[in-house]
């Protein structure tokens, strides 16, 4: 139960990132999340248990255990643009017959360089089990209905 108590208090902070479910057989499926360069392993992993939640009771199924995982993080870089600001000023000094013209300026560069991005990833397998066909206190088995009751009302 205490597992459960930090499982939703955790989705409470859960942000913009998918997760999507391919089923195997009718009891097995594999769930796929993704996060964007802004997303935390963390949050990708609270929507993959949903997702796995949502799947389970979707077909008639109460609980679900992770029987493998897999993480489908992606790293890369990206070029920071840069920006270039420029000061120039002229004069010109006029006498009866001829004129000076002086000017001078100077310019100046910021940013630019590489930034690494990294957008978590990871594909969870799961089996869905009915009431009946699991003990809901063994370690590892995971209540959908308790996960979805957890998640905000939308």
């Amino acid at each position: 139960m205490k597992k459960l108590a930090v499982l939703a208090a955790a989705m409470l902070l859960s942000g913009c990132v998918t997760a999507e479910t391919m089923m195997l057989d009718d009891r097995t499926a594999i769930i796929s999340g993704s996060g964007d360069e802004y997303s935390s392993a963390a949050r990708v992993q609270r929507r993959v248990f949903v997702e796995a939640a949502t799947a389970a009771q979707a077909r008639g199924y109460r609980y679900f255990i992770i029987q493998n995982s897999r993480d489908t993080t992606t790293t890369g870089t990206r070029a920071l643009p840069t920006q270039t600001f420029a000061n120039a000023q002229a004069n010109t000094n006029c006498g009866y017959v001829t004129c000076n013209t002086s000017a001078y300026g100077q310019s100046q560069t910021f940013g630019g360089g590489v930034q690494q991005v990294i957008q978590p990833g990871m594909d969870v397998l799961v089996r869905f089990y009915r009431e009946e066909e699991v003990d809901p206190e063994r370690e590892g088995v995971w209540d959908a209905a308790a996960i979805l009751a957890a998640q905000p009302k939308k």
